[in-house]
């Protein structure tokens, strides 16, 4: 199963020209005075995709957001590229209907990207309806909170 953060390291090399930095969940260590005081180590870069194929690739998921199912996640203060999904589970109710999760992963700014967002529904109905707003408001606050 694509969790969250599986998905966001997939597009982090798109966004940024094929080069793969593994994420880290610390920022840091905190001495006793609550002072950060160093970043923990991380694994280095390396090139997982050609620069042309990330740059194409970047092409189509700006076109999702400008034109594509994507539409609903384009912020008003800065540009974005992404894709919507909706994944199928296995799993069925009573009326025989299939529990779906939707999902929008996108970056912000699409011309240099900072941020690679992840959004998912659990029994959503698609990835346009119900995340790709959510990622417009997260994106729309990241910059209004002066982030980018």
């Amino acid at each position: 199963m694509a969790s969250q953060l599986k998905m966001s390291c997939v597009y982090q090399p798109i966004a940024n020209g094929g080069i793969l930095c593994p994420p880290s969940i610390v920022e840091g260590i905190v001495d006793r005075e609550g002072k950060l005081t160093s970043e923990q180590s991380k694994s280095a870069p390396k090139r997982v995709l050609s620069e042309n194929t990330s740059a194409k690739i970047m092409e189509f998921l700006s076109y999702t957001v400008t034109d594509g199912t994507g539409k609903s996640a384009q912020p008003y203060n800065v540009t974005a590229a992404g894709k919507t999904a909706t994944a199928q589970t296995g799993i069925y109710f009573e009326n025989s209907a299939e529990k779906l999760n939707s999902w929008f992963i996108g970056v912000i700014p699409a011309s240099n990207p900072k941020y690679v967002i992840s959004v998912m529904k659990e029994n959503g109905k698609s990835g346009s309806l119900d995340c790709a707003p959510v990622f417009k408001k997260i994106s729309e606050e990241i910059v209004k909170e002066g982030k980018l």
